[in-house]
């Protein structure tokens, strides 16, 4: 009579043993995996970042945990620069001096990424536009398989990228545009949004 409560206690024993092990590994898989593979991850992101632009980016220290704000990700990275090609050599379009960013992590597996909160903190920003109305933040690459005759794809060019909230801390953004004449320096920025920025029509409070 007494064996069966003996054998239950045992097997109710192992059985927290076998969780508690499985949540250890966890953890310990959610900390070790973005250190051991870190470099690899780095480099893949760099090159896929610097091949479909036309500009130069670059970054300092980086760091992607799930602990902080679990079950999204969050990334954190330092001294983030993208830098122009020609006619803007020598400009720098945002030198940022940290970016944080908590992602959705089930949107990565969907066809939109669900950026709850995206940070700037200390961005440089500079504008530039020349005579010819050319601007330096147009740095996307041109579609050479494209056709005149080809109608537009408006599935394929919708923002793919859900921007919940989003703030600025001791910003400086200059816009300097020649086409106008105009030159504008702002310093010690600060401002916060939110909306749902992948609608057609939406409402940003700012």
């Amino acid at each position: 009579q007494h064996e069966q409560p003996h054998a239950m206690r045992k097997w109710t024993k192992r059985i927290l043993i076998s969780f508690g092990i499985l949540i250890f590994l966890l953890l310990a898989a959610i900390i070790l995996i973005p250190i051991l593979f870190s470099d690899k991850i780095e480099a893949a992101v760099k090159e896929q970042v610097n091949n479909n632009i036309n500009a130069t980016v670059d970054w300092g220290d980086w760091d992607i945990t799930l602990l902080r704000n679990f079950p999204n990700l969050t990334v954190d990275i330092a001294d983030v620069k993208v830098a122009n090609r020609a006619p803007f050599e020598g400009i720098e379009l945002a030198n940022i001096g940290s970016l944080t960013a908590t992602i959705d992590i089930m949107s990565l597996f969907g066809d939109k990424i669900g950026i709850k909160r995206l940070g700037l903190v200390k961005p440089r920003i500079h504008v530039k536009v020349l005579k010819d109305g050319r601007a330096n933040w147009d740095i996307a690459l041109a579609d050479t398989t494209a056709t005149e005759e080809a109608p537009a794809d408006t599935a394929a060019s919708k923002f793919n990228v859900q921007l919940s909230e989003y703030w600025i801390e001791d910003g400086r953004l200059i816009y300097d545009d020649a086409s106008l004449a105009f030159v504008m320096e702002l310093n010690g920025l600060d401002h916060k949004g939110s909306g749902d920025l992948t609608q057609d029509l939406f409402v940003l409070s700012t």
